[in-house]
């Protein structure tokens, strides 16, 4: 779960789901082991004080971590979630078509193991704009650039940035 940056707009928040169904249901995914997991937007409507459901899109299985991109209605970011899956991440936002970007791999590492990310930091500069860092299970240190035109994301580009101890 992560908050999303919309500005001066009601709060969202981002999460990833899995309905496993009722446990009664032959067909039901905590039976079958056939699970999909969604990333759900939620908005907090605060003239009315309750949460409101604004869109679902189902992810691929190996999706395990969100980081919410910088942005809202001042220009500083397009906004959106960037979702951590097996070996890539995408870019989501609703209305906007997705983009995905492989991480780069070691030469040594396993090909029968995927590269998972455990950490995430995101924040803007107002000379470089949005500048995100992803850490991986090996602490491997990713750098994140959107390319962009306005609140438009054009594509991703992830370049190995460092290695360090896995942070905590």
């Amino acid at each position: 779960m992560c908050a999303l940056d919309n500005g001066l707009e009601n709060p969202q928040f981002a999460c990833l789901e899995i309905d496993y169904g009722e446990a009664d249901s032959n067909q039901a995914a905590v039976v079958t082991g056939e699970h999909l997991k969604t990333l759900v937007v939620y908005e907090v409507d605060l003239g009315l004080n309750h949460v409101v459901r604004k869109f679902a899109e189902p992810l691929p299985k190996t999706a395990h971590a969100l980081i919410a991109v910088p942005g809202g209605d001042n220009e500083e970011g397009p906004s959106g979630v960037l979702v951590a899956c097996e070996n890539f991440i995408l870019y989501k936002q609703q209305g906007h078509e997705d983009r995905r970007c492989t991480l780069p791999i070691r030469h040594d590492q396993s090909t029968s193991s995927g590269l998972f990310i455990t950490n995430s930091q995101a924040f803007f500069n107002a000379e470089l704009g949005v500048i995100i860092f992803l850490q991986s299970e090996h602490g491997d240190l990713y750098k994140v650039s959107l390319d962009r035109n306005g609140s438009d994301v054009l594509g991703i580009t992830v370049q190995y940035f460092d290695t360090i101890a896995p942070a905590t």
